[in-house]
């Protein structure tokens, strides 16, 4: 998905807007003079670590969510969709994948199916007891 990253004059901040939720745009001769070059959130500025590639399984009850985030969604006969997808911030994605809860499988790559498995299985002690 693409995201723009701008000045919101009603939240008098900056906030990111996702362009396929954008409707009815009017362009304006309205101009900033002020630089806004350090605006962008330095955990967002382009670096330069290595993607880690997914392939992700979802089942057909996540079908609205993936879809409103994805767009190369490849549909199987029993309902469910397999998307791939390149990801930088390996903490990050254990968050999300686990926001899906069972409606999710990582295909690949073995590392972050492993990763996840730990994390579960560290949640499952929690409550043991």
């Amino acid at each position: 998905d693409w995201y723009l990253y701008a000045y919101c004059h009603m939240r008098e901040d900056y906030r990111y807007f996702k362009l396929n939720r954008m409707e009815d745009l009017v362009s304006t001769e309205e101009h900033f003079e002020t630089d806004h070059q350090d605006a962008l959130p330095q955990e967002h500025q382009q670096t330069n670590t290595e993607k880690i590639h997914l392939t992700l399984k979802f089942e057909q009850e996540a079908a609205f969510r993936v879809r409103d985030e994805y767009s190369n969604v490849q549909p199987l006969e029993d309902g469910s969709m397999i998307i791939e997808v390149d990801i930088e911030d390996k903490q990050w994605v254990y968050s999300y994948l686990l926001s899906f809860g069972s409606q999710v499988t990582v295909l690949a790559p073995l590392e972050i199916k492993e990763g996840l498995l730990k994390i579960i299985e560290d949640i499952r002690h929690k409550y043991d007891s």
